[in-house]
């Protein structure tokens, strides 16, 4: 059996402990962190069933209802799922045969020679090849299980959402502790749940009158893997499937593994332990599922749930030392890293923007910060099957550093070494030097076939970005050698992908290529804006790395940059993507007035952008650009694609995508370049932001951007 095991674990490559303090702040220093962190705290009064509240670590979530645990899922499901996530939670069903990436190579054209991708057609057409679709749609994420209230009412029925009364549910964000109370037949209830920083424990201390009646139990239920492409990672309705074993059972804990379908299953199993009070009893109700009756005596019930991919351990923390330990964490988040102060502000919108900022800040810690790349709907529901794309990393990572917080980047960043392999092999099998970093991918590096993930290529300079904000806080040799063979594989395709054109002597970025909007023409594309900015971007920043390093230039590389084809032009300006003027420097030969009509332009396409972080790179580009007031308008404008729910999430499309990480990165990347500035901007304070007197931006621990 396949064991993917990444919580935890950060190989040495990567080897990085969260200590990072910003470069001029203090716990509670000259901005009052503490206070401006708690007057954003959640606070519900009511049932949000589009708006769930999450607790994590980064690398495992929670995402609860109402009562803080996931009591009324299903009232929840038609528009927001409550899952239990973690990273190992991956689940492949079982093929006729075992299909090779091999199985969904088709030939495109490339300046002559035929070059092979893993192509799936799209929609209706994708059973053409069942080993393509089988590759896109495996592995999928899962939910771990189900853990919930099972109430009863004075009649012994069992109440629905509507029968809580005097709901009141509290995040507290500077501790990360969730208390949710209510009433039910005026009975009152009240639950605390948090997650261990370190370990994958949901601890709960719960306290009702309810439990001495007899009405109040816990249920901790599993469930098997939904296939579906997006939403609900859960399926309740295959039993036969799944098993769960009791490996071990104590008078205070129960042990289980779990495994989904059959031993040949790349899935991986996990495991599962529920410790609880003497007196308190578990026990197997239906398949799968286990209710937690309290003892006789019981005033409360103290539980934890904890999962791992591998065996837990014997000895587990307490629900009181999670709780200490949640809020230690928390604290230490907070208190270290960059900042924001926007209350002296006359402009009203700045309230809005601290809610934004604050709570965007949570939820990525929430989901972002583990050893993997996260979804782009993080460990809250499942995304593309829950894999992770490779071009997206960038919005998820890139703010950790922005902010003062670069270990936490840095855990994802083993990625790179582990899937060069692989990569390698992707370059040489298309005739290319280096390592070609897949789109759409899953936890070994698998690409997934499409018509769309294979003809990506603005993912490949990022790793020489990482590189740069990591040696920019860290500039040693360590570091140079840390990231260096990463750095040259990723240059070395770069440079071997264009094409030199015998007449004009100009290397041509591409076909086959889909440019970053993913709505170009495979064959007949080249030369995409973007993608050649960011190719000349990552290939200059190589060269660097190869002067620091007392390396001799490497004369492919030189002359690729020297002879890249130039910014297209269309209709009088730059035919470029907001982002093109946003993540990197701009290039000292462009033309301010064609620039100025570009950002224009693009600032008057907002109402019709599709992707939330689109809107956040405009603004990065109108305050590169030296529009301040275009890049407040862009970071607030009025559209659901811009905003941050009241859970902290951003959307990419509401109805069909409620949470979308990379819009919270994208914001917090933009804030930080408008507040902490960028190479070459101007010198003055928070360079970003309109200086009218109406903005006042007081910020400590943030990072230029290049």
């Amino acid at each position: 059996m396949k064991k993917i095991i990444t919580v935890g674990i950060i190989t040495p490559f990567f080897l990085v402990a969260f200590t990072s303090r910003g470069a001029d702040a203090k716990p509670e220093g000259r901005i009052d962190r503490h206070a401006i962190v708690s007057r954003n705290d959640i606070i519900y009064t009511k049932p949000e069933l589009a708006a769930p509240v999450s607790v994590g670590n980064g690398h495992f979530a929670f995402t609860v209802d109402v009562t803080g645990l996931q009591t009324f899922a299903a009232a929840y499901d038609k528009g927001f799922c409550l899952g239990t996530m973690a990273e190992y939670g991956w689940h492949s069903t079982p093929a006729p045969r075992k299909y090779s990436i091999a199985d969904s190579y088709k030939a495109f054209d490339s300046h002559g020679r035929q070059v092979f991708y893993p192509f799936s057609e799209e929609g209706a057409k994708r059973d053409v090849n069942p080993a393509a679709q089988w590759l896109f749609m495996n592995p999928t994420r899962m939910t771990l299980g189900r853990i919930g209230l099972v109430l009863a009412k004075a009649d012994g029925s069992a109440p629905v959402l509507a029968d809580l009364h005097n709901v009141r549910q509290h995040l507290e964000l500077w501790t990360g502790w969730l208390t949710s109370s209510f009433e039910l037949e005026g009975q009152p209830v009240t639950v605390r749940t948090m997650v261990h920083p370190e370990q994958d424990i949901i601890a709960m201390r719960i306290e009702s009158p309810l439990i001495k009646a007899h009405r109040l139990k816990l249920r901790i239920a599993f469930p098997y893997a939904n296939t579906s492409r997006l939403g609900a990672p859960d399926d309740w309705t295959h039993p036969e499937l799944h098993t769960t074993k009791v490996l071990a059972r104590s008078a205070t804990r129960v042990d289980f593994s779990r495994q989904l379908d059959n031993e040949d299953s790349t899935l991986d199993d996990y495991a599962c332990a529920v410790t609880f009070q003497p007196g308190d009893a578990l026990a197997e109700t239906t398949a799968h599922t286990y209710e937690l009756t309290p003892g006789a005596a019981s005033g409360g019930l103290d539980c934890a749930v904890t999962f791992s991919p591998k065996t837990i351990p014997a000895k587990l923390p307490t629900v009181a030392q999670t709780q200490a330990a949640t809020a230690d964490y928390w604290k230490n988040y907070w208190s270290n890293g960059g900042f924001v102060d926007l209350s002296a502000s006359k402009d009203p919108r700045w309230r809005e923007l601290e809610r934004r900022i604050i709570l965007s800040q949570y939820v990525l810690a929430v989901n972002c910060a583990g050893s993997l790349p996260p979804q782009e709907c993080g460990l809250v529901q499942k995304s593309w099957y829950g894999k992770f794309h490779m071009e997206m990393v960038w919005f998820h990572e890139a703010h950790f550093a922005l902010w003062g917080r670069l270990p936490l980047m840095m855990r994802s960043m083993e990625v790179y070494q582990k899937f060069l392999p692989s990569s390698r092999e992707r370059a040489q099998l298309q005739g290319y030097k280096g390592a070609r970093w897949p789109k759409m991918t899953s936890p070994e590096g698998q690409e997934s076939p499409g018509a769309i993930n294979p003809f990506l290529v603005w993912q490949q300079p990022h790793p020489i970005y990482f590189a740069e904000l990591d040696y920019r806080q860290n500039p040693t040799k360590e570091t140079l050698q840390r990231w260096w063979e990463v750095v040259e594989a990723s240059a070395d395709f770069m440079a071997t992908f264009v094409v030199k054109d015998g007449k004009t002597g100009i290397y041509d970025v591409g076909p086959p290529l889909n440019d970053v909007h993913e709505h170009s023409e495979i064959g007949g594309t080249k030369n995409a804006p973007f993608e050649v900015a960011y190719f000349r971007y990552g290939l200059n920043l190589a060269r660097q790395w190869r002067e620091r390093l007392g390396m001799k230039p490497d004369p492919l590389w030189d002359d690729v940059v020297q002879h890249l084809a130039p910014p297209a032009i269309k209709d009088g300006k730059y035919d470029a993507p907001m982002i093109e003027l946003a993540m990197i420097p701009l290039s000292a030969d462009l033309d301010r007035a064609m620039l100025d009509k570009t950002v224009e332009s693009k600032a008057k396409y907002l109402p019709k952008a599709s992707c939330s972080w689109g809107y956040f790179v405009a603004a990065m580009a109108a305050a590169r650009t030296g529009h301040p007031d275009w890049a407040v308008e862009a970071l607030l404008f009025d559209s659901p694609c811009a905003t941050v729910s009241s859970a902290g999430y951003n959307f990419w499309k509401p109805t069909a995508v409620p949470v979308y990480l990379p819009g919270n990165g994208s914001l917090l990347s933009a804030v930080a370049m408008m507040a902490g500035g960028w190479d070459g901007a101007p010198k003055r304070n928070a360079p970003g932001f309109p200086d009218n007197g109406q903005w006042v931006v007081k910020s400590e621990g943030l990072q230029p951007l290049p």
